[in-house]
């Protein structure tokens, strides 16, 4: 048993792992102190609503990035050896990106007045949202800076931005909102974009010139054809993932009230807590390298590492979250909260089928499947959109908990299904191939 931990120890996905934990350590901490300034003076309502913000730029984003930090990511990896084509898949990405994303805050900003229904009726909110819109173009640069430092493989660098940025967003969020109240936690939303684009810029400049990706020369219309794939993928699951969770909380603030939703919000959000650490482990490492490995062997050695140490450490996580439940609770939040400790088992039973899901997700997107990754992720969305609607006027909140164990079920086992089926595929046409 020694032995094998001391041999995990020496690879190298495991000081990624190491120093992904301790960056979402830090995420996790400012997440505990933003938590707890937000329940104290916003409560419950204003969780809500903020969470409603945040879907509905997550929205903006999926539409207006297209998915294409993705595409980005594999062109870097082929041409990183080569500055000249670098510069024109960044400057392309670059341009697409402000453009497109221009006109569908553009859009969004004449007919904001359809949308107000969704955040409290307050004349200075709504004025810091539509500041928001107008600037988000900008502000969704920091996914293509990402996309590029991702693919040129520097993951400590990204990390350590990641941490220097969470640290310094979460003391202006809290004199923010202590100062201007909800107002100050509405412009707090862009603090951790900004804060990310000016990293990212300062960590590129040290590897590639910055200014020939901001020359509008290098744009080349080439490229936007590889931008097709993953736009396809963006649309729906990135358009359809908070749109989905937009629906149910509205579902809830109808039938069950703001406050309920916002115990939902709150049960969400923990949750993002440690999602954090899969998303940024599975986005910086293990994504890049099953994109690049060339046969499917290859590919299931990182998967297969993945299940052995990842599961494990979040079941024992899990446990240890159940019964200590009382407490960070009332840390993260308010005793207010505490009625979340009822709930809190079956958001960790979904997530934990949902975290044993994301590997074969990424597997089938680093691999290009778009059609197989759509439709797992309309399987998943759907499911879960009906299965709450059905259950939450029989089971209350309860019922959004059971929806979300049912679709992350049904999600688990598309994914599965398409991550069998391909290696069955591959070794039909192994076989194939020394016969003919």
């Amino acid at each position: 048993m020694f032995k094998y931990f001391l041999n995990i120890k020496k690879k190298e996905w495991f000081k990624v792992f190491a120093l992904n934990g301790f960056s979402v350590a830090i995420k996790f901490l400012t997440g505990i102190i933003t938590s707890r300034v937000v329940s104290v003076y916003l409560g419950a309502t204003g969780i809500a609503m903020l969470e409603n913000i945040r879907n509905l730029f997550s929205t903006i984003e999926a539409v207006g990035v297209m998915g294409i930090q993705n595409a980005v990511m594999h062109d870097v990896i082929s041409s990183k050896m080569n500055t000249n084509v670098l510069i024109k898949v960044c400057a392309t990405a670059f341009y697409f990106v402000l453009i497109w994303c221009s006109i569908i805050c553009g859009v969004l900003f004449l007919f904001f007045n359809k949308l107000e229904y969704l955040f409290i009726s307050n004349e200075h909110v709504l004025l810091g949202i539509k500041l928001i819109i107008l600037l988000y173009p900008i502000l969704t640069t920091h996914l293509i800076l990402q996309a590029i430092i991702n693919g040129l493989e520097l993951y400590k660098k990204l990390l350590f931005t990641n941490i220097i940025c969470s640290i310094v967003a979460c003391v202006c969020n809290v004199i923010l909102i202590y100062q201007f109240q909800i107002v100050g936690a509405v412009i707090g939303t862009i603090l951790i974009p900004i804060l990310l684009a000016l990293g990212f810029s300062i960590q590129l400049k040290k590897h590639i010139p910055l200014l020939p990706i901001f020359s509008i020369k290098n744009f080349d219309f080439n490229y936007i054809k590889s931008y097709t794939t993953f736009s396809k993928i963006a649309v729906v699951s990135g358009v359809m993932l908070p749109v989905i969770y937009l629906s149910i909380r509205e579902f809830i603030i109808t039938n069950l009230g703001w406050e309920v939703a916002g115990y939902w919000s709150a049960i969400t959000r923990v949750s993002s807590y440690y999602f954090m650490f899969i998303t940024t482990l599975t986005t910086f490492f293990f994504y890049p390298k099953i994109a690049k490995s060339t046969g499917f062997k290859k590919a299931k050695i990182y998967i297969i590492s993945y299940l052995k140490i990842v599961l494990p450490v979040f079941l024992v996580v899990f446990f240890i979250l159940y019964i200590t439940r009382i407490y960070w609770i009332q840390i993260l939040f308010t005793k207010n909260f505490l009625v979340l400790s009822d709930y809190i088992i079956y958001q960790f039973i979904g997530d934990f089928i949902r975290i044993a899901a994301t590997i074969f997700s990424y597997y089938l997107l680093a691999k290009k499947y778009a059609y197989k990754f759509i439709i797992s992720e309309i399987v998943s969305l759907s499911s879960f959109y009906l299965a709450s609607i059905y259950l939450v006027p029989k089971f209350n909140l309860y019922g959004v908990l059971y929806g979300y164990i049912v679709s992350m079920f049904l999600y688990f086992a598309v994914v599965f299904f398409f991550y069998v089926l391909d290696s069955k595929a591959i070794k039909k046409d192994f076989i194939f191939r020394i016969f003919k």
